[in-house]
C-alpha cells in the first residue's frame, strides 16, 4: 500500500511541477510582452520564441506567416530561433515546411511528426477564430522527443502566442489609424477629416464637384531669398503657412498643397456647402489682415513679404491620387489653371476674384462678407495669358486695403 501511495504521490507531484513549469512559461511570455510592448515587434517576438524554446526544450522553432493578400502589420514572413549548437533550417527544409502548410487551408493541430532532411518537426497553426496569422514549427533531432505531453504544452504556448500577436496587430492598426488621422489633420479641418475617415470609398478615382479655389502667392520671393539667409526664409515661410492654414481651417476649407512660395486651398470639397465662395473670400480677407498685423510686429531686419490672392469657382474632378505609400486629396481641371493665371494678375496685398466666383456669391444661400468688405470691378473681358479664355475680374477691398 505504501508503494502504491508513494507512486501515486510522485505522479501528482510530477504533474504539479509540470503545470507550474507551464504556468511559468506563460507568465514569462506575458511579462516580456508587457515590458517590451513598444519595442520592435520582430525583436519582441524573437525573445518570446526564445522563452518558448527554453521551456519546450526543442532544438528550434520556426514561424511561417500564412499566405494572405493583406500583408501582416506586425509579423515578419518568417522567424526562426534555435538552441545553441543547432544549425538554422536549410532552404530546402523551409520549402518542405511551406509545402506542408499549404496542403490544407487550415492545417490541423495534429499529434503527428514529419521528417525533414536531418530533423523531425511538427506544425501547429496559430489561430483564434478568424485570426490565423501563420504556423509554428517545432523541430528536434529525436522522434521520441515528441510525446503527448509535449504536444499539449506546445498547443498551450501557441494559444498564448496567438493572443499576444493579435493584441500587437490591434495596437498596430490603432497606431496606423492615429497616424493617418494626424496626417489628415495637417491638411484638413477637423470636420472634413472626420468626413474623410468615415468615407468608405475615399480611394475612388474622383468625382465632379463645383469648388472655389484659392491661390495665395508670395510676391518677390526670389528677391527675398537673395537678401536674407536661408534659415530666415524658412522661418518666414513656416510662419506664413501656419497662419494661413489656421485661417483656412477656421473657414472650413481644405489645404490642397504648399507650393514653395504659396499655397492652394479648396472650398467645396470633399464637403460641399452653399456658401463655399463667400467663405473662401472671407478667408482671403482674414489672411491678408492677419498677415499685415503679423508683419507690423517684425523687426526691421526681418523678411517682410507680402502676397496676393486669386479666387475662382468652377467644376473640377476631386479625389484621392497616389498609392498606398503616398495618398493625397486634390482637384484636377481647367479651373485650377484659371485660378493660377488669375493670382498672377493680383497686386501684392490684394484679392482678385473671377466673375464666376462673384456670381456664385450673389446666388448663394447663407453667409456674408464682413461689412467693411466690398467687391469692385478690376478688369473686364480680360484675356488670360496662355489660355483661350476671356473673363471678368473683380477686386475685394476692405477699409484696411
Amino acid at each position: 500500500m505504501d508503494t502504491v501511495f508513494s507512486e501515486h504521490f510522485a505522479r501528482l507531484q510530477q504533474q504539479a511541477e509540470r503545470q507550474v513549469g507551464q504556468l511559468s512559461a506563460i507568465c514569462e511570455m506575458l511579462d516580456l510582452a508587457a515590458a517590451e510592448w513598444e519595442q520592435s515587434h520582430t525583436l519582441l517576438l524573437t525573445k518570446i520564441f526564445e522563452v518558448m524554446l527554453r521551456h519546450l526544450g526543442a532544438d528550434g522553432l520556426f514561424f511561417l506567416a500564412a499566405e494572405k493578400e493583406e500583408k501582416p502589420l506586425v509579423l515578419p514572413s518568417q522567424l526562426e530561433v534555435n538552441a545553441a549548437g543547432t544549425p538554422p533550417l536549410e532552404r530546402k527544409e523551409i520549402q518542405q515546411i511551406a509545402a506542408l502548410t499549404s496542403t490544407q487551408s487550415n492545417y490541423p493541430a495534429i499529434e503527428q511528426t514529419s521528417q525533414l532532411e536531418k530533423r523531425i518537426i511538427f506544425i501547429l497553426p496559430l489561430e483564434a477564430g478568424d485570426y490565423q496569422p501563420g504556423f509554428l514549427t517545432v523541430h528536434h533531432h529525436d522522434r521520441d522527443f515528441f510525446t503527448p505531453d509535449l504536444f499539449r504544452f506546445s498547443k498551450l504556448l501557441t494559444n498564448e502566442l496567438t493572443t499576444i500577436l493579435r493584441l500587437l496587430e490591434k495596437q498596430q492598426r490603432l497606431l496606423e489609424e492615429t497616424r493617418g488621422k494626424e496626417r489628415l489633420c495637417r491638411f484638413f479641418s477637423p470636420e472634413i477629416t472626420n468626413k474623410i475617415l468615415t468615407a468608405a470609398d475615399q480611394e475612388k478615382a474622383g468625382e465632379e464637384a463645383t469648388v472655389t479655389i484659392l491661390f495665395a502667392d508670395i510676391r518677390g520671393f526670389s528677391h527675398l531669398s537673395e537678401q536674407f539667409q536661408a534659415r530666415q526664409i524658412v522661418a518666414t515661410l513656416n510662419c506664413f503657412y501656419r497662419i494661413m492654414t489656421q485661417i483656412i481651417f477656421k473657414h472650413l476649407g481644405t489645404l490642397d498643397k504648399f507650393a514653395g512660395d504659396g499655397l492652394l486651398a479648396l472650398f467645396g470639397t470633399p464637403v460641399h456647402r452653399t456658401d463655399d465662395p463667400v467663405r473662401a473670400v472671407a478667408a482671403a480677407i482674414e489672411m491678408q489682415r492677419q498677415w499685415r498685423d503679423h508683419v507690423s510686429t517684425l523687426p526691421q531686419n526681418a523678411p517682410r513679404p507680402s502676397f496676393a490672392i486669386g479666387i475662382h469657382t468652377g467644376k473640377v474632378i476631386a479625389g484621392f491620387l497616389g498609392n498606398d505609400e503616398l495618398l493625397t486629396f486634390t482637384v484636377v481641371g481647367d479651373p485650377v489653371n484659371t485660378c493660377h493665371r488669375l493670382v498672377s494678375l493680383a497686386p501684392a496685398g490684394q484679392i482678385i476674384i473671377s466673375g464666376d466666383t462673384k456670381k456664385s456669391m450673389e446666388h448663394q444661400a447663407g453667409g456674408s462678407l464682413p461689412p467693411s468688405a466690398s467687391v469692385i470691378p478690376f478688369r473686364s473681358a480680360h484675356n488670360l495669358r496662355g489660355m483661350n479664355k476671356v473673363i471678368d475680374l473683380f477686386q475685394v477691398v476692405t477699409d484696411q486695403s
